[in-house]
């Protein structure tokens, strides 16, 4: 078995929430254990994945992506690949400037892992930030948050490159890859998971 780790670190979108359910799919077809096989255990896949966390401040309680990030690091360095795969629950908030708001997260988000490398005297590992797929509001056509859904949804991917560029970061736009025509709107669903997980493997190879 290698030592090389590659943490993923997202919300329920990877925790692999079921559709219309509170449950999520077996271990053995979950995309860290799919993602491992495709490796051929080349790396050690740690799944980090909590549904309802976003970015920074959460939604509910223990959901603040930014305030976790540090200790988790700690836990799991020396790290080879982290795959940054949130913002599904930020689509859903109104910022002063959304735009603004997720590049200063991600420039945090930079800040902590460059802190973590540091203290045990670790390389700063490979990232993959991934911008989640768009939300399918047609689903719930009288949602009054549709509009705010729509406009973020619109330049998230713009935003995560341009992150990713000034970063040095490696990038994947989520929603060309896969699409919400099925499911509750949010969540993938098995088949599309799998198509997402095999890019990132292709990606890392």
């Amino acid at each position: 078995m290698s030592e090389k780790t590659l943490l993923c670190y997202g919300d329920s979108l990877t925790w692999w929430r079921i559709p219309f359910s509170d449950k999520r799919i077996s271990f053995e077809k979950r995309r860290p254990n799919v993602l491992g096989n495709l490796l051929w255990n080349e790396y050690v896949v740690v799944e980090e994945w909590l549904r309802w966390r976003s970015i920074k401040q959460g939604r509910k309680e223990g959901r603040n992506g930014l305030e976790y990030f540090y200790p988790c690091l700690l836990s799991h360095l020396p790290i080879e690949i982290l795959i940054l795969f949130l913002g599904t629950n930020n689509l859903f908030s109104e910022y002063e400037n959304f735009g603004d708001y997720m590049k200063e997260a991600f420039s945090e988000y930079n800040t902590v892992i460059q802190k973590a490398s540091k203290e045990l005297d670790m390389e700063y590992p490979k990232i993959i930030l991934v911008a989640p797929p768009h939300i399918d509001t047609s689903l719930d056509p009288w949602n009054p948050q549709n509009q705010l859904i729509e406009s973020n949804c619109s330049i998230i991917a713009e935003i995560y490159q341009e992150v990713a560029v000034k970063q040095w970061w490696g990038f994947l736009d989520a929603n060309k890859i896969v699409w919400y025509g099925r499911g509750d709107g949010v969540h993938i669903d098995e088949e599309q998971n799998f198509l997402l997980w095999e890019t990132l493997y292709k990606i890392i190879i």
